[in-house]
Parts: structure tokens; sequence; C-alpha cells
């Protein structure tokens, strides 16, 4: 198998993998407002959200704050940070993702890296405001 149809292959398992994955994601605002909040995945689903859910995450961060924290809160698998390494993107991602895990974080990072039993306890608390992303890297 050549280079190319061996990187072609790669490609469409990690679309398969992540056909679960938002289209968009929708602020933390605008789906409290919602009478069913949900997003549309790349598949053409809709991935819907618990108002539970989206409460404790509207009582971990100010007000203000709602209309820049984007969900579903996307977590990449990364190796290269070692074995059963997840990587959290965005300020206020981090922000309730470091609250909800009980992660001190000094000032504000853009990500967070965290491992298989810290994975399992978020999604365990908040599965329906995550969402697992499988890296091309990985495969």
């Amino acid at each position: 198998m050549s280079n190319d149809a061996l990187e072609d292959l790669v490609k469409d398992m990690e679309k398969v993998l992540n056909k679960q994955l938002p289209k968009t994601k929708r602020s933390l605002s605008e789906l409290l407002k919602m009478g069913h909040p949900h997003v549309i995945c790349r598949d053409g689903s809709a991935h819907s959200f618990k108002s539970r859910e989206l409460e404790t995450l509207s009582s971990l961060l100010p007000t203000e704050s709602w209309d820049k924290l984007m969900l579903p809160i996307v977590i990449t698998s990364n190796a290269k940070y070692g074995e059963g390494a997840s990587i959290v993107s965005g300020e206020y991602e981090v922000q309730v993702t470091a609250k909800v895990l009980n992660i001190e974080i000094e000032e504000p990072k853009k990500t967070l890296i965290i491992y298989r039993p810290q994975l399992v306890e978020l999604r365990r608390r908040l599965r329906t405001v995550t969402q697992v992303a499988v890296e091309q890297s990985q495969l």
C-alpha cells in the first residue's frame, strides 16, 4: 500500500471515528435559552444536552462568560503527552474542566492536559456537554 493510500485510509478512519463531533458549537448562554438544547453533528444527527449539566456549567462561570464557553467541550486524545493523555482546548473550556476535576490553575490557560482517570471522571459528571475526538496521529 502506498503512503498516499495509507494516508487516505487514516483520514477516512478519522472521519468515521469523529462523525459525532459538532459541525458548529453553541455558547452556554444560547443553549440555556433553548427549549431543546442541541447542536448538529457532522453526520447530520442532533446532539442533545441535559439541562442539569448546562446548569452545572452556568454555576461554575460568571454570567458574563456564558457567551464565551462553547459547547460541547471537545476533548482530543493525544499520545504525545503520554499514554492516555487528552487535551481540552479553549480558555473557558479549560476553566470549567479544571473546576469539575479540582485542578488548580494559577492563570488563564488555553489548553489543559488530562489523563484517562480524569477523562473518565469528567465524562461521568458531564457526559452530554463533553465529546471525545480521535486525533489522526492516534490511528
